[in-house]
């Protein structure tokens, strides 16, 4: 969470490998480069609003976090986040909102 609030493009993707997966509304990304991507465009976007962050559940390998973000000049948003974490590498995200309907990320 701290990368996440400092911007740290390069922090977050050292949690992250060549067989990560990120799954983001039903669409998969596969390896560093398509997560990257993905993180790139989610701080543009998240750039320009409020994001409150509920306090994560940690149980085994498995993390999840629940979030609400308002855009700037748009209504609020909640979205979830899952990871599982193996030998401190996220091997899965899924990340879920309306918001990416009215806000694309690629």
């Amino acid at each position: 969470m701290e990368t996440w609030d400092a911007n740290d493009l390069d922090a977050i993707m050292s949690d992250y490998s060549e067989d990560s997966i990120l799954i983001l509304n039903n669409t998969v990304k596969k390896g560093i480069q398509d997560v990257r991507t993905v993180f790139d465009n989610l701080f543009k976007l998240f750039s320009d609003g409020n994001n409150i962050i509920d306090p994560e559940v940690i149980e085994g390998e498995v993390v999840y976090i629940t979030w609400n973000f308002t855009p700037t000049r748009d209504s609020s948003y909640f979205g979830s986040n899952s990871f599982v974490v193996q030998n401190r590498i996220i091997t899965y995200q899924t990340i879920a909102s309306t918001l990416y309907y009215k806000y694309p990320v690629v």
